[in-house]
């Protein structure tokens, strides 16, 4: 069985290699390609980089599969605190990697009508390249459906990071506070919430939260209160 400190390390490196492949895979690749109200420059954007896009797809599969592999470490690691917290953790985790799941599946579907528009022959192009924007908001807003997820997680997290007698409280102060960040951005999108007080709320928990999971990354590499612990 691993030890204490191996286990952190392992959830460190799994940390970082999210921080490294999310600005990429989440950010770049679709903002290079979608065009905002403009349907058909999307497709014509997503002909002319389709490599970038099965990178993309790619570059999703293996966020989630790392996902997967860091929420069963930090179960284990945190278990030792509260079995029953750490449990509640993991599994709002997982529902958010079954959503991410299903937004690959969204992906393959776009593939599917840019490379075999004969399937939906029933189509004008124009409504083709309609529908594939349609399928790119559903992917882009579904992450504020996760968001929920990622929220109870952090909240969890935080918790436990406060209750544990090897991890700094102060880390899990700004995990909890900076979960709420995550709430109201997702409550922003689900009530079309605009008001610029509200917002800039909302982006200050964001950072927060931004702060805390940095701070968590970096114990978890360097810490070495955890070689004195099984």
């Amino acid at each position: 069985m691993k030890t204490l400190k191996q286990q952190t390390r392992l959830a460190g490196f799994l940390y970082i290699l999210l921080i490294l492949l999310g600005p990429f895979i989440i950010i770049y690749i679709p903002s290079t390609i979608i065009v905002e109200g403009n349907a058909s420059q999307t497709v014509e954007n997503l002909l002319a980089n389709e490599t970038l896009f099965r990178i993309g797809i790619f570059g999703e599969v293996l966020i989630f599969s790392i996902e997967i592999l860091m929420v069963t470490t930090l179960y284990i690691i945190f278990r030792r605190v509260n079995r029953y917290y750490s449990l509640i953790g993991a599994i709002s985790r997982f529902g958010m990697v079954a959503i991410m799941g299903v937004n690959v599946i969204i992906y393959l579907a776009i593939l599917s009508i840019i490379r075999n528009p004969e399937f939906l022959i029933g189509f004008s192009g124009e409504q083709l390249d309609t529908l594939v924007l349609l399928l790119f908001n559903i992917h882009e807003n579904t992450v504020f459906v996760w968001g929920v997820f990622f929220a109870i997680h952090l909240a969890v997290l935080g918790y436990l990071i406060f209750l544990s007698e090897f991890a700094p409280k102060v880390i899990g102060y700004l995990i909890m506070i900076g979960s709420l960040g995550h709430i109201f951005d997702s409550l922003r999108v689900f009530f079309n919430i605009e008001n610029s007080i509200l917002l800039t709320v909302f982006s200050i928990l964001l950072l927060v939260s931004f702060i805390g999971e940095l701070s968590f990354t970096i114990w978890l590499l360097i810490n070495k209160k955890t070689n004195e612990l099984n």
